[in-house]
Order: structure tokens, then C-alpha cells, then sequence
């Protein structure tokens, strides 16, 4: 029961509300974007960016794993992509930094194909953020269809 009518000055009962804000975890370690890109026969280059930043060297490691596309340990007849791991170290300071995955030449007609990239395994005072697993598209060179014609004319005397 309230009792308001008092000149006392208290009040028993009611309710309250407690507003707890938080910042943003610093040193999320999380890859630019969801998608990468990279041409059959050359290579994908990855972004791993670490965002609200804070104090400290920290680290994070990389892994690549089959999605649509084929892994190999070289560029033989079947394999799209040479599987990568790592682990990229971040001198305090320092906001992003990059992996490269070895794409394969394709040897026959095919569609892009995908590989997964995933981050694990923070260090120091960092935590994985958002996207923290990606993909990396692999486009199939262009390929045209050639076709000419050849006019012979021939003229007897």
C-alpha cells in the first residue's frame, strides 16, 4: 500500500527501473564482409577487420573449407582452390589486415563456385564479431565462343 497523504516523505511499495547501457565489446575481430571475390587462376584476397578497437596486440586465426568448391593440396585436374590457415597478429593500433587464398585454373566450363572462411581462436583481449565466418566466390574466366566464316570465291578462265 502507498502512502502518499504522509508529510513524512516516504513512500513504501511502487516499482523500479534499473537503464543499463553497454559499449560495444572492443577488438572484434570480423571479416569486411560476408562475401569475397576471386578469379579462377589467380587469387582471393580476404579482409579481416577489427572494430571498436581496443588497447593491445591481439590475434585471430583463419581457416578455409570446402563449400561448392573442391580443395587440393596443388592445382590438379578437380581441385578449384589450395586450402589456407593462419593466424593474423594485430599490433596494438593496428585495424585490419589480410589473407590470401590460391585460386586454380579452371579447366573445364563451370559455375562460380564457393569456399568458407571462418575465424576462431581470439587472443589477447579480443572476441569474434560479426560476419565471422564468410565466403569467397570463384569466377570461372570468361570464356568466348569463336566462330568465323570463310568466303571463297573462285574464278575460272
Amino acid at each position: 500500500m502507498d502512502d502518499a497523504s504522509s508529510n513524512e516523505g516516504s513512500i513504501s511499495g511502487g516499482w523500479c527501473l534499473d537503464i543499463v547501457t553497454s559499449a560495444p565489446a572492443a577488438n572484434n575481430m570480423q571479416f569486411a564482409a560476408t562475401n569475397f571475390n576471386g578469379n579462377a587462376n589467380g587469387t582471393g584476397t580476404v579482409t579481416v577487420n577489427r572494430v571498436n578497437l581496443g588497447a593491445g596486440a591481439v590475434s585471430i586465426n583463419y581457416a578455409t573449407s570446402n563449400g561448392t568448391a573442391t580443395g587440393g593440396a596443388s592445382c590438379t585436374t578437380g581441385v578449384d582452390y589450395i586450402p589456407t590457415s593462419g593466424t593474423l597478429n594485430f599490433a596494438d593500433g593496428e585495424t585490419s589486415k589480410t589473407f590470401t587464398v590460391q585460386l586454380c585454373p579452371d579447366i573445364s566450363l563451370e559455375p562460380n563456385e564457393t569456399i568458407n572462411l571462418t575465424l576462431s581462436n581470439p587472443t589477447g583481449s579480443a572476441f569474434i564479431g560479426t560476419p565471422g565466418t564468410a565466403t569467397l566466390t570463384i569466377i570461372p574466366p570468361v570464356r568466348q565462343l569463336c566462330s568465323f566464316a570463310i568466303r571463297i570465291r573462285l574464278t575460272f578462265r
